[in-house]
């Protein structure tokens, strides 16, 4: 079950899941409000999605490469689950044809903002997959091609 729900959420990550990058991003709370934890050092909020979670983008690691660029991705749930409270990849955005792929293992934690236990999964893609429009992982490869750098 661990190992589906971390593919699950690795997918939602680089845009690798159809069912996932299809999937509009909310802009209004359905839930009472998650108390604020600081992210580590150099991660800056990249995207809020809300209710599940927000996507940061690590400042001073991040690095331009022409029309691509890659940073590490902080996936920071809302509400811990199944295990997994927080999950960190690199990430190799493409800023001319609005796509996304991993780059390295992903690590997951068992708290919020790489707190607790972690762990790593090796089963990951590094397959360019399309990043849909109006999804988390799109606005994620925006903000990291006009906003990051």
């Amino acid at each position: 079950m661990r190992s589906v729900v971390m593919l699950a959420a690795v997918a939602a990550l680089a845009a690798c899941a159809p069912t996932t990058q299809n999937t509009p991003v909310s802009t209004q709370s359905t839930s009472a409000p998650v108390a604020n934890v600081a992210p580590p050092p150099g991660y800056v909020l990249a995207v809020d999605a809300t209710d599940d979670g927000g996507h940061y983008l690590h400042a001073p690691s991040a690095e331009r490469k022409g029309d691509t660029v890659t940073a590490w991705l902080l996936y920071d749930k809302y509400r811990p689950s199944n295990g997994t409270g927080s999950i960190v990849v690199l990430t190799e955005y493409d800023c001319a044809n609005q796509r996304a792929r991993n780059l390295s293992v992903t690590t997951s934690y068992s708290g919020r903002m790489t707190s607790g236990d972690p762990s790593a999964d090796a089963d990951y893609t590094k397959d360019w997959r399309p990043t849909a429009p109006n999804t988390i992982a799109e606005l994620t490869r925006q903000f990291a091609c006009d906003g990051l750098l």
